[in-house]
Order: structure tokens, then C-alpha cells, then sequence
């Protein structure tokens, strides 16, 4: 036979060969020559069997078809024998592959092989292997070049005879199959075929039948689209064209195929994911097409049922409305509900759950559903359906069901008992609340929680709760915590802030509202004050929240909540608290802390201060009635100086407010000044009194006439009060009296009467006008008036006296009041001391003379005094006020003192050291120490202490705490010794803390410094010597005390150390916490470097204060006079306007005399820094305003005048009437050399005396050799001009003072000598002390300090001192207190009797001494002076009287002190030869001339000089000094030798 065909699908399959597939038409296979086959086949015994018909199975079917090939197809005589040889291959007894058995079925006869598939198609259990090698090898045989496919053809065919074997069709046959000569009906027929084995195919045969061969051929539109047209019916068109391989197609397919397919026809036919597409496909729109879907869904099982809702929720997001949701379910529920009793827990999540398959249609549940559903279920289950419900709870309840299932939820939970509804399992109420109710947590009332769940915590779960639930809650609630009404606003709010109004109404419409306690509404507020204080609504305040602001309180007021409210917000909230009535809580000044937060946070914001651009009263609206608790450093805070002026716009509301009685002054004073700088030209006429008061700078006073001037006079004289913080009149009113005083230019006694302490305001000028009649008429009305200066009160004295007003009685001087300062000293010189004492009896007259300057009082003492020296009758004939004056030595009493002259003597104001001339004496006969005035306690000395023992000294000491008594460094040490004496006491707190710094601080140790510090924190630890050992030794015990050795202060550290912190070191001040400015900003005499450390920290910026580029006058006020003692270039960047006010509050606050050289600093460096070329302009007249007497009368005079202006504005003729009040201000030297230059102008010839009693400081200025020519004849001129409160004289200058005085025949006595004082007393030279300073003014002066004079002085006046005090040098406590300051010159022999006296002099005094007398003492003499000061030599070790004298003495002796001293003289007999010889001066060499020492005896002028310098310590200073000694040591031994 001829060459066959074998299919490339067969060769692909069994030989592994690649021929390319042929599509669709044809699939022509491959060729194979039959011969070439056969060629190597010996088929010979099988064409026996095949004749015989046995043993068949022998062979293999390539020889049976070998043989049939070679011999004919006749050689196969049955169909039965074909079938047998297909038996033998499926029982493995002929081996057949798909080439063998092809090349058998093709050469078979074509009945045979009919018959023979006919005979085999009831063979079973075919493997599929087999199954496709049968399949293949007919199909390449006898079906793929099969010409003409009918439906004759391929019914037996695919119906019967390849029926066993169609189950594994391959995808390539599949391919073939598409034959265009096939129609529907052959198509139809081979599906019915394949349909008989669906059964039997694999899923992917399946697929491979619908996808490569119904498919492909369905679409073909040869054969019509789907073959539709063969029925009309969907159903049967799916059973005929697709038959069960329709369960592989898309519904969508189905369409496309069929555009008259119906899903509903078909339904029964569509699998459930057909079915859902199908239902997609519709949209969900109907509820009949529905109904079919879901019965025929059910019908086919549950897991059809999965299918099909896996489906729809993979594949559909579209809603599906309510109607067709409940049909829906209502056909699912039953089949579902079957499945209750058997599934596991994920049954529920997969269907119920929030992802779960029935959440399209879940909102179809009904109430009877899901309590059926829940019924029998765990918590964990049914929180799974609760999840579920939750993703579509919006659906439920737009369809009314919320409520009706929260029914059912509500049942469920209460059906698990116990009442704690499925709380296992959840964390917290919130996780409670969200699992087993989710969203129908909104139907629960508050109260179906806390009953499911007793521990039910609301505020855990309070972003679940609604507005309604939360305010039961409240409603229910003892009591609520601010942190608990935190997190509801927050909750509410940040939900929507309507919420929390409802909350809040719902709160008050309940009828247990009004019994929420305060506490609770409290709370309230403070939770909703965030969320309300920010909204923009203007009424607010008056809305939900009013009832709540009762509680309002300052943490409130001051929390950053409420800094973020608007200008108008705020406004309404004061208006609210301003008008508020009883039931708030908050009281006013809690409010104004608030209001005062708001203003000031940040600095000067100047917030809301356009208000007045609409003509609202800025002052009235937002500080209203609080503004009395304001100040004006609150004010200053609230914008700067310009801004302010911008509120204070003559508003009346504001004026009216500010004129309450209420007001602090000093807020109405800077509301008045404001007032004016901002309208210069208001007038004043209309004023109210209170403002009126502080109208200095008014404009329109100048244009008043003098009716309404007096008027306004009256006004004032009636409403205002004229002290300021320092004492005497305010510089404000002294302004405004000048002012007014200004423009009346005619007095009369009339007038003057009626000006009342508005007086004061007269200028020199215009009392140079009055006459003495009109003086002497209104005296009762000019001597009431306080605050006059020098200048007025001498010129209406010389005015009055120049009328011929005598002085006759006591009554001419108490007439005079407050005028008693003018008076000269030389009228009362003259006067009889009973009119003076008379005089005295009048406490107005004394307080008057207080006034006066001391040579007036010391003048008036003295005559007093002269009544009866004794001192028991100057006591009574003194006031007590007085006796400041009483010259010490006067104080002697001879006898013990009894009770009533110690009492007489306890009530006056007695000064140091006329304390210490009877003190002792008070002391030894005072049973009770505590009845002691703090005036006499500072007369206490060492020596006391040895004439009362410890014990009682102890007492003493204890009597003078929390006494103001003025103690210095020398008596304190006194004190501290004695308390330290047997040990550290355990009563500490018993006594004063300042004698506690004086302790042995050896003593203290970890275990006790607490208790010690705990007490001297409080001492003024600047009572010791800035930087003295003593201090060193409490400041480094105190930092070992705080284990702080690195210095490093925390706050709490500063807190504790307190006042001590003044003595800090530098480095500490830098290395501590910068609460140590605290303490610092008030010590007075920081240190140079302490000030720099201070000005470093303050630098940093890291202070409460900011960075001094920010400084304004608020920072500075708060650091009081600190700002004075710094570095100016900390004060670079502070405006004028601030350094003004920064100058009138100095001025204002603290004494002249303290701080006024300061201020000249400081103004003079303010100008300084202004005057650079580019600021610096010169004019040619005055361009600020002229210098009157009421411009000087400023506080910040002259700060407010550049040197150029001050000099082009001062006139002279303004000038010479008013030095005094120029003498007074703080000009700096290029000020006063302007007031030099135009005083030369206006006294060519020479200053009159009465002009140089004023000029104080301003005569720094003038030359020695023109002070050499002043007319000063009075003590009362010398007094002034050499007053202790103005700067120091030079010594040439303040020796020409004294000299000219002597010159115009002024006498040195006492009160003279007073006058001058010590320093200045050291100018003169030794003829003019001996000429003119004798033993008796001497003892009538006080005591003098002379340690600025050179040793010849110092010995002259020693000598004159001890002639003074002669007469009592049988008291040695007496004379010693008064011969103390002169001890500087005292000799040897003076010092050694003073050693036996038992004094215990300090050790200041010590060192003052004539070195050369003190060295010639022996150590044992020291010992005895000094007592118990004795250790005091080791801290001023470095003091030259000590140096020398140490050097001086044997060091042997010296160690005998026990004190540590070094650098005496060795132990030698030849050093203590020469040591003799240097102190014995020439005589020495002679006497040891004649001396026995022998020359071998002598020692080496080397070893001495060494052995002298090998003690004298490291100090340069002192090695220096003993080198010098040595040397003169050396040079007298030689000399000694040399005569030997």
C-alpha cells in the first residue's frame, strides 16, 4: 500500500516531535511511508494469528498492522478479531504505540473497523492513557481529513463509537473539530456526544471542549450566531448548543451568542455564578427576576449559594435598593438558617462578617431574622454579625430598621446575664461598646449601658457616645475631672461643633441640671472653653455655655485657649465678668490676672487697640471695672509707649473709669501722662480731681488765668496726696504745683493762704517778690506745707527776718513749721536754750527740725544740752527723736543705771557710737536683754562679752534677733564667736542670722550645715567684707553643704541659699540657675565680677528678662536699680521712652542719696550713645522745651535734654533761682560744667553764700583756687558743701573748703568739726589740725574716722584724742569706744595698757593701727588686745600691720596661738640678737658691742637672711618685705661683729 498520513498531534504526543498545528479548516497530519515502516517489522507470525485467530495477544500491533499493511486488509477477517486486538493493548498484551495502532485502524477494512469500535464501545475502565491513545490514533486514522461532517456522520461517531474514548479529546482535536463544512446540526451532534461523557472529562477537558471547540465554532457567524435560530427557547438553546458544558460559560457569552437568550427561561440551567451575573446584569432592579434568581440559586444547595454571592460580591459594587435586598434575603435566609446548628465560626465571618458574602443584601434582614440569627449565638459570633450590620448601618436606618434591630441587640445582650453583657473578650468600654453594638450604640439610652455593663467607663468610649448620652452621663455622674470634660468637648467637637451645643443644651433641659455641683460645671468649662473662646460668634458668651461661666477661675483666664479669643470675643467675655453676679466663683483679681495674661502674652502686642479707631473706650471694655488691680507696669507691658498713647484718647467712658476712687494712683498718673502726650492741649479745667493730680505736663495750664487756677489749686489741695514711695513730696507733685503756681503772677497773704501745700510750687523768684507782712500773715499755711527744698525755706526765712520777725519765744520758731529748715544756725546759736527747749516740747517743731540739716540740729542739741551736761538731764531735756545729735561723750554716766533711766534711754534714736559709750553700762544692769531698743543694741562691743560671761552674752545675742539694729561686720564677729565658743549650738534658729556668719565655720559638717544654712539663708551675708576670707569660708562650706563643688545652682538650690547668693562667686553666678538673678537683682555692692557674671548670664538671653535687645522699661523696672550697676552696652537697645520711664521709676521708688550718682551714669552714657556723628544736630536756639522750674521738677530731669539742648534751654536768671533743685538731679559733669559757665556768667564778682549753701555737687566743678575765694563763713556753708551724700572732694579742693573757712574766720567746734569730718580733716596738714582742732571740740564731736591720714596726723590727733578723753580712762569700755577711732595713732606703750584692759578689739581696728607700734608687741601682748578675736589675725594674715608684726616675733611664739600663722623668726639667740637690735634702732649695735658673745658665737649673715626668708610664705608682697628685713637684719649683725 501507498505512503498514509499521521497526524502531527500524534508524532507531538508520542515521539516528542514539533510539527506546526494546522487551525480551524483543516488539520492535514503528518506523512509516514507505510513501507519504510514496515521495512524492519517482521510481521509474519502475527498474519498467522490474524489468519488462525489465536494467540492474538501474542504480537504487537506494529506487526498486525505491518501485516495488514504487506498482506491486505482481508487478513482481518472480524470486527471481533479488531476488538480483540484493542483488548490485548488495554490488557498490556500486545504493545501499541499511536503510529502502530493508526497505521492498523487506516488499513482495516471500513466495516471492520466500524464493527470492531462497535463491539469495544462497551469496554470500561479504560485508563485515560489508553483512552487517548485510541482516541488519537482513529482520529489521525479515520476523522481528521474527514471531508464532509453531517450530522449522519458524527452522530454514530461521537455518539457511540469514539464515546469511549472522547473524555480526554485534546485541545488540538478540539482545534480540528472547527470544520467549516459542519453546520448546527452536525455541531449539535457532536455536543450530544461529548455531553454523554461530561461526566468523565477533567475539569481542564471540560474547559478545553467549551473554550477551543463550542465556543470558537458558536461565534462563527457561517453558522449564525449561536445556532440560535434552531429553537426559540433559552432553555433548550442552552441544552442543545452548549448542553452541560453551559456551566463553563459567561453569562454574558450567553448573550452575545443568543440576543434573545433570557436568563429567567434559563435559570434552572445557569450555575449560581451565572445566575449572578445575570443579576448583575439586571442591576438589581426587580424584585420578580430576583425571586426567580434566588429560588432557583436555593434549589441548587448551599454551596451554589456561595457561589453565587462570592460572585456577586467580587464582581458588583452597585446598591442594591431595600425591596430586592429583602427578597433577596428572605430567599437566602432559610437555606442559610439550615446551616446554623452545623458551621464553625467562620461561617459567620464569611457571611456575616464585614466582608462577608451577605453584605449586598444584608440590609434585607429583618428584626425576626436576626434575633432568630443571634438567638443561640456566642458573644464572639454575634459580634461578628454586629460587625457586619455596621458597614451597612446608614442603609438600616435611612429603612426605619435601626431601632428595631437595636431591639433585638438589646435583647440579646440582656438574655447573657450576669449583668456584664459579652464583656469578655473586649479591652475597655469603647471596645465593648464598638463590638457588641457598633452603630446601634446610638439607639441605647445611657442608662442600657451602664445596665449591660455595670463598669461601663463613658469616657473610654466617648467618641462612641452621642451628645445625648454623654450629657445623661454627666446628668449622672458625681462628679466630672477637667481631663474628663477634656475628652468629651474634644470628642464632640471634633465630630462637629454643633455637637457640643446640643450636648450642652441637653445638659440644662434636664431636670437635674441645677444639681450638677460646681465642681462639675467647672470641669464643663474648662472642656468646652477651647472650643468656644475660638468661635467668631460676637454673642457667645450668652449662648449654651453662660450657665457654665459661673465657675470661670483664673487657670481659665490665663490658659492659651484663651490668648487665641478675637478682640471682640474677648470684649464680651470682660463685659460678661464685669457685670457678673454672686453665683460666680471667680473673684476680680483672679480676673484680672486673666486680662492682664491676655495683654501681655507676647510683650507690648498692643492687642485690640483699634478699637478706638471706631471711638470705643479701649480701658472700659476691656479692663472695665478690674482695672484697679492693674499697675502701671501692667499697662507699659501692654504695647509701647506710642501705641499706649493711642488708647488714652480723652475717651469720657475711659476718663470716667479711670477717675474712680478704685484706680491705683500710679495707673491714673501714667492714664493722665498718656492723656497729654496724646492731646497736649486738652484741657485740664474739666478734669476729673483724680487725673487732675497727675496734669503736669498739661499744656493748658499755662493758659488758665488765676481765678481758675485757684480753683484748680483748691481741687487739688483736696483731692490729692503729694508722698511719694521715698518719702517727702512725688516729683509729679512738686510739677503740677509749679505749674500752677506759674500762672499766678501777684500774691498776696490773701492768696497765699489759699494755696495750701500747693505752695510748695513757688519758686525762689516769686518768693523774692512776697513781703514779710504777707510771709508772716500766712505762715500758718506756709509752715504746713511739706516738700519744701533749701532754696524756698531760706528764702522765705531771709524774707521773714528781713521784715524785723524776732525770735522772742518758742512761738516765733513753731510758727515757722515746716520753714524751720531755713532757718541759719547762727539765729539759733543766739537763741536762749529754754526758748528752745519750750520750743522742743512741740513734736511738730522736732519733726520740723529732723528736717533741717544736721548742724541745725546739732546747733539746737547743743544748747539743749547746755540746760544741764548731766547726762540723766540731757535725756530729759533732749527729745527722743533728737538724741542722734547728743555728743557721745556727753552720754558718759558715771554710776550703774537704774531702770527708768535705762527706759529713758530705750526710747530714743541713738546713733552707733554714742551707743557704745553706755552700753556696756545698760547692759550689765539690764535684767531683761529683749526690752532693748534696737538704736542701743548697736553700741554692742567684744568687751561686753567679757563682762557678762558667755551665758549671758549669749542671751544678749539672742534678744537682738528680728531687731533693726544696724550691726557691722566687727560686732557680729564678736557674736558669732560667742556662739561658736563651746560648739555649734543646737539652737540655732535662736539667734540672729547675721551673727551666724560669723561662726566658727570649721564646725559645720554634712551632718548640721543643713540646719545652719537653713537659718543664715536669710542673713544679709553683705555685712562681711565683699570677698573676705570669712565670707569665702560660708559660701565654700555652703556649696560642700549642697554637694555642689562645681558651683552648678539649680533653682531649688537658689531658693534654699537665698540672701547668701549675694556672696557668689563669679563662676557660680555663671554655672547657676538663672533664678539666681532673683536674689542678686537685690544685694546691694555686687562686685565688679559679679556684675560681669550677672551682665553674661543677662547677655545669654536664656532669662525670664529676654535678650536685652528686647529690654523695655517693664524689664527694667523689674530688675530694680540692677540695670544701674551694669555694663551700659546691656542697655544699648532700650529706647527713650522706656529709659525714661525705667529713670522716673529710680527717682520715684528709691533715695536720692542711693542712687542719684548712678542715674548721672547712667543718663550720661544714654546721651553718649546718642550723640554719634549721624544723631548728633546742633541748633541755634532751643528746640525742646525752655527749662522752667517745672521742667526740672520732672522725675527723669535732666535725661529728656541732650548736653546741647540743656545748655541752649537752661536761662541763667532760671538757673540761679532754682540750684537747689539743680543740685539735686543727676547731672552729668557736662551738665554741671554748664551750670559752672553760666554761674561765672551770673556772678562775675563771686557767688553769694546764701547760692553756694545750695550748690552741693555742682561746686565739683569749680577749682581749688576758686573755691580759695568763696565767701564760706558759716558752718551752715561748710556743711553743705562738704555733705557725706555728694561725691567725694578732691583733697586739694575739700583742703581749701576747710582752709577758707578758717580764712573768713570760721572756729573748728565740735558741730564744725562734725561738718568736716574725718576724711576731709586728713586734707589738712599737721600745723593747721594743731592750730585749730583742740582737746575740747574733739570730745564734743563724734567720733572721727581718721584712717585716711597720714601717721603724723594720725598720732597728733590721737594725742589731742587722748587729752579729750582723759578723764575717763578709769572706764575702760567708755574710753576705749571713744579713743577707737583714733588708735591709728597710738603708741607701744598705749596699745600694751589697752591690752590689759580685757577689750577684745577687732580686728579692723587691729590693722588700722601704727604698724611700727604694733610690731614691738609681744605675741602674748596681741593675744591679750585682741581676746577672743585672736584667730582673726589668720584671715588678714595679708594686712601689712600684720605682715610686720608676725615678722617681728618668734615663730615658736606664734605657734602658740594655734592658729596657723607663719613667718617668724627662727629660734636662735643671735637671730633673736638681731631681731632686737633692728627694733631698738642705733643704740642696739653699741649695747651689743659690749656684749660677752664671743666671735665664734656669731652667725653667718647668709644663714640669717635665708632662715628669715624661708618663713615668709609665698606671698611676693610679703617675701619682699622679709627680704628687706633680712637685709636690715644682716647689715646690724656685721655692724655687731665688727665691734666685737
Amino acid at each position: 500500500m501507498g505512503s498514509s498520513s499521521i497526524t502531527c498531534g500524534a508524532i507531538a504526543l508520542c515521539l516528542g516531535l514539533c510539527i506546526s498545528f494546522v487551525q480551524a479548516a483543516s488539520c492535514p497530519g503528518g506523512s509516514l511511508n507505510e513501507t519504510a515502516y514496515c521495512q524492519s517489522v517482521n510481521s509474519s507470525a502475527a498474519a498467522s494469528a490474524l489468519l488462525s485467530n489465536t494467540g492474538l495477544c501474542l504480537h504487537n500491533i506494529s506487526e498486525y498492522a505491518c501485516a495488514v499493511v504487506v498482506q491486505g486488509n482481508q487478513i482481518m477477517n472480524s470486527s471481533n478479531q479488531l476488538a480483540e486486538l484493542m483488548a490485548c493493548i488495554v490488557n498490556n498484551s500486545a504493545i501499541a504505540d499511536v503510529t502502530s495502532l493508526t497505521l492498523l485502524f487506516r488499513s482495516a477494512n471500513e466495516t471492520i473497523l466500524q464493527g470492531g469500535l462497535d463491539v469495544f464501545s462497551n469496554k470500561v475502565n479504560l485508563t485515560s492513557g489508553l483512552k487517548l491513545l485510541f482516541l488519537q490514533a482513529l482520529w489521525d486514522a479515520k476523522v481528521r481529513n474527514q471531508q464532509n461532517f453531517t450530522a449522519s456522520i458524527v452522530q454514530p461517531l461521537f455518539q457511540t463509537r469514539l464515546k469511549p474514548f472522547l473524555s480526554v479529546i485534546t485541545q488540538e482535536i478540539l482545534v480540528c473539530l472547527q470544520n467549516e463544512s459542519m453546520d448546527c446540526s452536525a455541531y449539535t451532534e457532536i455536543v450530544k456526544g461529548l455531553n454523554n461523557v461530561f461526566s468523565e472529562m477533567t475539569s481542564d477537558t471540560k474547559s478545553a471542549v467549551y473554550s477551543y471547540f463550542l465556543l470558537p465554532f458558536l461565534q462563527k457567524n457561517s453558522t449564525g450566531p449561536g445556532c440560535a435560530s434552531m429553537v426559540t427557547n433559552s432553555s433548550a438553546w442552552l441544552l442543545m448548543v452548549f448542553g452541560q458544558f453551559s456551566s463553563l460559560g459567561q453569562y454574558v457569552e450567553f448573550i452575545q451568542l443568543n440576543k434573545n437568550f433570557s436568563g429567567t427561561d434559563a435559570a434552572d440551567l445557569l450555575t449560581a455564578v451565572q445566575l449572578a451575573d445575570f443579576s448583575i446584569s439586571t442591576s438589581f432592579n426587580s424584585t420578580s427576576q430576583m425571586s426567580i434568581i434566588l429560588s432557583s440559586v436555593t434549589r441548587k444547595g448551599f454551596g451554589p449559594l456561595t457561589d453565587y454571592f462570592t460572585k456577586i460580591n467580587k464582581t458588583s459594587s452597585q446598591m442594591i435598593n431595600m425591596d430586592v435586598q429583602t427578597v433577596m434575603f428572605n430567599f437566602t435566609y432559610p437555606l442559610l438558617s439550615q446551616q446554623f446548628s452545623v458551621t464553625n465560626d467562620t461561617f459567620w465571618t464569611s457571611w456575616f462578617g464585614s466582608q462577608g458574602l451577605l453584605q449586598p443584601i444584608l440590609s434585607g434582614i429583618s428584626s425576626d431574622q436576626l434575633s432568630t440569627a443571634i438567638s443561640n449565638l456566642s458573644c464572639q459570633n454575634y459580634q461578628i454579625i454586629i460587625t457586619g450590620l455596621n458597614q451597612i448601618y446608614n442603609s438600616l436606618k435611612a429603612a426605619g430598621k435601626n431601632k428595631s434591630h437595636y431591639i433585638v441587640i438589646k435583647a440579646y445582650l440582656q438574655a447573657q446575664g450576669n449583668g456584664s453583657a459579652c464583656v469578655s473578650g473586649t479591652n475597655g468600654s469603647a471596645d465593648w461598646l464598638l463590638k457588641n453594638f457598633a452603630s446601634f450604640r446610638a439607639n441605647a439610652q445611657y442608662q442600657d449601658l451602664v445596665a449591660l455593663n455595670p463598669n461601663f467607663d463613658a469616657i473610654n468610649a466617648v467618641d462612641l457616645l452621642s451628645p445625648q448620652q454623654l450629657a445623661d452621663f454627666t446628668i449622672n455622674s458625681t462628679a466630672l475631672s477637667t481631663s474628663q470634660t477634656t475628652k468629651i468637648f474634644s470628642s464632640l467637637a471634633g465630630r462637629d461643633f454643633d455637637n457640643t451645643d446640643v450636648y450642652l443644651k441637653i445638659l440644662q433641659s434636664n431636670a437635674q441640671f441645677n444639681k450638677l455641683n460646681v465642681s462639675t460645671k467647672a470641669a464643663i468649662l474648662k472642656g468646652a472653653w477651647p472650643y468656644f473662646i475660638n468661635r467668631t460668634e460676637v454673642q457667645w458668651v450668652n449662648s449654651s455655655l453662660y450657665p457654665f461661666l459661673v465657675t470661670i477661675d483664673k487657670e481659665v483666664m490665663i490658659s492659651s485657649d484663651t490668648l487665641k479669643a478675637d478682640c471682640t470675643t474677648y470684649k464680651n467675655l470682660v463685659s460678661v465678668l464685669n457685670n457678673r453676679n454672686t453665683d460666680f466663683t471667680i473673684n476680680d483679681t483672679d480676673v484680672y490676672s486673666g486680662i492682664k495674661f491676655y495683654f501681655t502674652t507676647p510683650v507690648r502686642s498692643a492687642k485690640c487697640f483699634n478699637i478706638t479707631d471706631r471711638g470705643e473706650p479701649w480701658f472700659a471694655s476691656y479692663l472695665a471695672k478690674f482695672i484697679k488691680y492693674s499697675s502701671s507696669n501692667d499697662i507699659l507691658l501692654f504695647g509701647n509707649r506710642a501705641q499706649l498713647q493711642s488708647i488714652a484718647n480723652n475717651n469720657s467712658v475711659d476718663i470716667s473709669l479711670i477717675a474712680n476712687s478704685d484706680v491705683p494712683s500710679d495707673v491714673v498718673e501714667l492714664y493722665t501722662e498718656l492723656l497729654f502726650e496724646h492731646s497736649p492741649s486738652y484741657s485740664v479745667a474739666g478734669l476729673p480731681p483724680k487725673l487732675l493730680c497727675y496734669a503736669r505736663n498739661a499744656q493748658s495750664i499755662t493758659t488758665l488765668s488765676t481765678q481758675e487756677a485757684l480753683r484748680l489749686i483748691g481741687v487739688v489741695n483736696n483731692n490729692c496726696g503729694n508722698s511719694s514711695d521715698n518719702g517727702g513730696v512725688s516729683p509729679a507733685s512738686l510739677q503740677l504745683a509749679t505749674s500752677l503756681m506759674s500762672t499766678i503772677t501777684t500774691f498776696n497773704s490773701s492768696i497765699l493762704t489759699s494755696l495750701g501745700q500747693q505752695a510748695v510750687g513757688l519758686s525762689v523768684s516769686q518768693i523774692q517778690n512776697l513781703t514779710s507782712a504777707d510771709i508772716q500773715s500766712s505762715l500758718g499755711t506756709l509752715g504746713a506745707v511739706n516738700g519744701w527744698n533749701k532754696g524756698q525755706t531760706k528764702a522765705l526765712v531771709s524774707k521773714l527776718f528781713n521784715g524785723n520777725s524776732q525770735i522772742t519765744d518758742a512761738k516765733n520758731l513753731t510758727v515757722l513749721g515746716s520753714l524751720v529748715p531755713g532757718l541759719p544756725s547762727a539765729v539759733l546759736k543766739n537763741v536762749g536754750a529754754d526758748l528752745l527747749y519750750n520750743a522742743t516740747i512741740s513734736q511738730t517743731f522736732v519733726n520740723n527740725l529732723l528736717g533741717a540739716s544736721p548742724v541745725l540740729q546739732q546747733t539746737v542739741v547743743q544748747k539743749l544740752v547746755s540746760l544741764n551736761t548731766s547726762p540723766i538731764n540731757i535725756l530729759n531735756n533732749v527729745p527722743d527723736a533728737l538724741a542722734g545729735q547728743i555728743s557721745p561723750s556727753a552720754m558718759i554716766f558715771s554710776n550703774s543705771l537704774d531702770n527708768v533711766t535705762i527706759d529713758a534711754i530705750n526710747k530714743k534714736s541713738w546713733k552707733p557710737q554714742q551707743a557704745a559709750v553706755f552700753f556696756e553700762n545698760v547692759a550689765i544692769n539690764t535684767a531683761d536683754y529683749t526690752k532693748l531698743s534696737a538704736p542701743v543694741i548697736q553700741g554692742i562691743g567684744c568687751g561686753v562679752a567679757n563682762k557678762l560671761g558667755v551665758d549671758k552674752f549669749k542671751s544678749l545675742i539672742k534678744s537682738t534677733k528680728n531687731k533693726d539694729a544696724s550691726l557691722v561686720e566687727s560686732q557680729l564677729g564678736c557674736m558669732g564667736k560667742a556662739i561658736s565658743k563651746t560648739g555649734l549650738p543646737d539652737d540655732l534658729n535662736t539667734y540672729p542670722a547675721n551673727a551666724l556668719l560669723f561662726i566658727d565655720t570649721t564646725l559645720l559638717n554634712n551632718s548640721n550645715c543643713k540646719a545652719y544654712y537653713d537659718v543664715t539663708s536669710s542673713a544679709n551675708i553683705e555685712v562681711m567684707a565683699k570677698g573676705s576670707v570669712k565670707q569665702n569660708n560660708v559660701i565654700t562650706k555652703l556649696l560642700q553643704c549642697l554637694n555642689k563643688t562645681n558651683g552648678a545652682l539649680t533653682a531649688s538650690d537658689v531658693t534654699y541659699t537665698n540672701k547668701l547668693a549675694c556672696g557668689m562667686t563669679q563662676t557660680v553666678i555663671k554655672n547657676s540657675d538663672v533664678q539666681i538673678l532673683e536674689v542678686l537683682k537685690s544685694c546691694n555692692g555686687l562686685s565688679s565680677e559679679q556684675l560681669s557674671a550677672v551682665g553674661s548670664v543677662l547677655q545669654s538671653g536664656n532669662t525670664s528678662y529676654g535678650s536685652p535687645s528686647n529690654w523695655n522699661a517693664v524689664t527694667l523696672k523689674s530688675l530694680q536699680t540692677l540695670p544701674l550697676d551694669l555694663d551700659y552696652t546691656l542697655l544699648k537697645n532700650v529706647n527713650e521712652l522706656d529709659m525714661k520711664d525705667y529713670i522716673q521709676f529710680i527717682v520715684t521708688k528709691y533715695p536720692s542719696n542711693t542712687v542719684k550718682g548712678k542715674l548721672t551714669t547712667l543718663i550720661q552714657n544714654f546721651r553718649r550713645s546718642q550723640s554719634t556723628p549721624s544723631r548728633r544736630k546742633r541748633t541755634v536756639g532751643c528746640s525742646s522745651q525752655d527749662i522752667t522750674l517745672a521742667v526740672m521738677q520732672d522725675a527723669t530731669f535732666p535725661f529728656q535734654y541732650s548736653t546741647d539742648a540743656f545748655n541752649k534751654c537752661l536761662d541763667y536768671n532760671v538757673m540761679i533761682s532754682n540750684l537747689d533743685v539743680l543740685a539735686n538731679k543727676p547731672l552729668p559733669d557736662d551738665y554741671i560744667a554748664i551750670v559752672k559757665i553760666k554761674l561765672d556768667q551770673a556772678y562775675p564778682t563771686g557767688i553769694p553764700e546764701s547760692q553756694i549753701q545750695l550748690l552741693r555737687s555742682l561746686a565739683r566743678n569749680f577749682s581749688a583756687n576758686e573755691l580759695s575765694t568763696m565767701n564760706i563763713t558759716s558752718v551752715d556753708t561748710l556743711q553743705s558743701l562738704l555733705n557725706p551724700d555728694d561725691p567725694v572732694w578732691d583733697n586739694d579742693k575739700a583742703k581749701q573748703i576747710i582752709t577758707r573757712f578758717f580764712q573768713m574766720g570760721g572756729q573748728i567746734e565740735s558741730v564744725a568739726l562734725n561738718a568736716i569730718g574725718g576724711r576731709y580733716l586728713c586734707t589738712l596738714n599737721d600745723s593747721q589740725i594743731s592750730s585749730t582742732v583742740n582737746s575740747t571740740s574733739l570730745r564734743n564731736a563724734f567720733p572721727l574716722n581718721i584712717s585716711s591720714c597720714n601717721q603724723s596726723t594720725k598720732d597728733l590727733l590721737y594725742s589731742k584724742a587722748k587729752d579729750a578723753f582723759s578723764s575717763n580712762s578709769n572706764s575702760t569700755s567708755t574710753y576705749y569706744s571713744m579713743i577707737k577711732s583714733y588708735l591709728g595713732g597710738a603708741p607701744t606703750a598705749d596699745l600694751q595698757s589697752l591690752a590689759n584692759s580685757n577689750i577684745s578689739m577687732d580686728i579692723a581696728t587691729f590693722t588700722n593701727l601704727n604698724p611700727n607700734s604694733v610690731k614691738n608687741l609681744t605675741v602674748a601682748t596681741v593675744k591679750s588686745l585682741l581676746g577672743d578675736n585672736t584667730p582673726d589675725l589668720k584671715d588678714n594674715e595679708n594686712s601689712t600691720v600684720v605682715q610686720e608684726w608676725i615678722a617681728s616675733q618668734r615663730q615658736s611664739d606664734l605657734n602658740g596661738l594655734g592658729i596657723g600663722l607663719s613667718g617668724g623668726l627662727p629660734d636662735t639667740t643671735t637671730a633673736t640678737t638681731a631681731a632686737t637690735a633692728t627694733t631698738a634702732a642705733a643704740t642696739t649695735a653699741a649695747t651689743t658691742k659690749t656684749a660677752t658673745t664671743t666671735k665664734t658665737a656669731a652667725t653667718p649673715v647668709g644663714y640669717i637672711f635665708l632662715t628669715a626668708v624661708k618663713g615668709a610664705g609665698s606671698s611676693i608682697n610679703t617675701m619682699f618685705f622679709h627680704f628687706m628685713k633680712a637685709l636690715t637684719v644682716a647689715i646690724t649683725v656685721i655692724v655687731a661683729q665688727r665691734h666685737i
